[in-house]
């Protein structure tokens, strides 16, 4: 399997002059995340990781439409133990094409209908099933970072492959009975696609 970065550098030299500025863009903030998992010391692995799942959640963000897409604010829950420290919030500060990102942490499974993205941590993704069954067909963006989250619905699923890179696999077949739309280029990044 190649390498996440490998894949970038393949799409950027092969098919650069049919990318647009926002893929780009994309490309190059998630090599550059993914590289910083080799530039930092071991003990701090663990808060790296979350840093970069961070960085890869707002390109989620920035690359999926919603139905009737505003681009008002969207609310980003974080549901159940929270790893990402401050990534997330510094995330929600800067500058995203959805307009102004809310982070909101929660372990309330029923507020979870008021979130536009559900980032589902460890802790709760047993919980699964029933997070599955209450936000069926609702416009909200299901993440998580454990083992076959998305074959089991979770319309993006991050992984750390054995070189320590973080991937995804997105499960466009739930994303589309959510009315959630991807773009292609995001698609073509994933490891796995669903469908």
């Amino acid at each position: 399997m190649q390498s996440l970065a490998t894949r970038f550098s393949f799409i950027t030299t092969q098919k650069h002059t049919t990318l647009k500025k926002g893929a780009q863009y994309l490309l190059a903030i998630l090599m550059v995340v993914n590289l910083m998992l080799f530039s930092r010391p071991a003990h701090s692995s663990e808060s790296v990781e979350y840093q970069v799942k961070a960085a890869f959640i707002s390109n989620f963000i920035a690359f999926t439409a919603w139905p009737g897409d505003s681009n008002e604010s969207i609310q980003l829950c974080l549901y159940g133990e929270d790893m990402f420290g401050t990534s997330l919030d510094q995330i929600a500060q800067k500058p995203n094409s959805k307009g102004k990102i809310k982070v909101r942490r929660t372990n309330d499974e029923s507020t979870l209908t008021e979130c536009q993205v559900v980032f589902i941590a460890k802790s709760n993704i047993s919980n699964l099933s029933n997070i599955l069954n209450t936000l069926q067909e609702k416009p909200i963006l299901l993440l998580a970072d454990s083992p076959n989250a998305a074959s089991q619905g979770v319309n993006i699923n991050m992984n750390v492959n054995s070189d320590g890179k973080v991937t995804f696999e997105i499960n466009l077949a739930t994303a589309r009975l959510s009315k959630l739309d991807f773009s292609s280029k995001l698609l073509q990044l994933a490891t796995h696609v669903y469908r």
